[in-house]
This record gives C-alpha cells, sequence and structure tokens, in this order.
C-alpha cells in the first residue's frame, strides 16, 4: 500500500482518533493531542513508503504517534510550560470600557 496525496484522507479519517488517544493518553490535553496527530500524518506523507499491508501501515503510524508523543515531553519548551490554571486565580483582568454591567458573571 502506497501512500499518496490522493489516498492521505481516507487514511487520516481511518487512523486519527486512534493516533488522538494516543496523544491524549500521554498529554490529557486535546490540543496537544491534535499536534501530535498532525505531526503524524505530516511525517507519513513525507515518508511516503510503500508498506507491505494494511497493518503494517497501522503500525507504523502509532509507533510514529508515540514516538512523537516521547520527542515533545523530552523538549525543553514541554518541560518549562506551566498550565493557565495554575494562574488563574492571580489573573485579573480590567472591565472594559463602555460595557453594560448587566452582562458581568455572577461570581457567587
Amino acid at each position: 500500500m502506497k501512500v499518496t496525496a490522493s489516498n492521505i484522507e481516507e487514511i487520516y479519517i481511518r487512523y486519527r482518533d486512534r493516533v488522538f488517544s494516543v496523544g491524549f493518553t500521554y498529554f490529557r490535553n486535546t490540543l496537544d493531542a491534535d499536534d501530535i496527530v498532525q505531526e503524524t500524518f505530516l511525517k507519513l506523507l513525507r515518508y511516503g513508503k510503500d508498506f507491505q499491508s494494511e497493518d503494517h501501515l497501522k503500525n507504523w503510524i502509532i509507533r510514529v504517534a508515540v514516538n512523537e508523543c516521547k520527542r515533545v515531553t523530552l523538549s525543553s519548551w514541554f518541560r518549562r510550560r506551566e498550565p493557565l490554571e495554575d494562574y488563574a486565580d492571580r489573573l485579573i483582568f480590567p472591565e472594559p470600557e463602555g460595557r453594560d454591567r448587566r452582562w458581568r458573571r455572577s461570581r457567587g
């Protein structure tokens, strides 16, 4: 099975949920999982290898997704980042000028 620009969409539809699950299992974050999906399928398109079978293709895609997750977790950027939730209670946003007070959320 050869991966080409014409059949990549079919392959993407078939395996995107599985790759997303791998990413979400690692990061517990949908945005990071989406990044893993994107990087995995970009590598598949660039690689363009002739796979022996459907199982070979599936295993290759999953292995690339796992390796991509590992690569991200080892990056210095990933190790330095902190969740926004840790700072949510300290963030103070000024009230926009001219904003009608009835649209303000209650805090109780």
